[in-house]
């Protein structure tokens, strides 16, 4: 596996043809740091966030193949991702 891509497992999700509305969506791994001071706004923030897309299914299970802009971090192998719900096809 690829450090920037993931293989997530989405609740609900149990065949491939489930997974195809999932394909496009936006997926964030957030995270908490350290309070550390944002260098244009100069206000202080403790969550980061690494955005990114659900690119095609893996399986038959309804497993599907994230690739994030960033490398993800070791420990968010088996962590929990948010999947947002856009952007919508049409």
């Amino acid at each position: 596996q690829y450090p920037n891509n993931a293989l997530l497992n989405i609740d609900g999700v149990k065949d491939r043809d489930a997974a195809k509305y999932y394909l496009g969506k936006t997926v964030l791994f957030a995270y908490r740091v350290k309070k550390t001071k944002d260098a244009t706004t100069g206000e202080t923030k403790s969550l980061r966030i690494i955005r990114g897309k659900i690119t095609r299914a893996h399986g038959n299970a309804g497993v599907v193949r994230a690739r994030f802009v960033h490398n993800l971090p070791p420990h968010a192998f088996g962590s929990v991702c948010r999947v947002m719900l856009y952007p919508q096809r049409s």
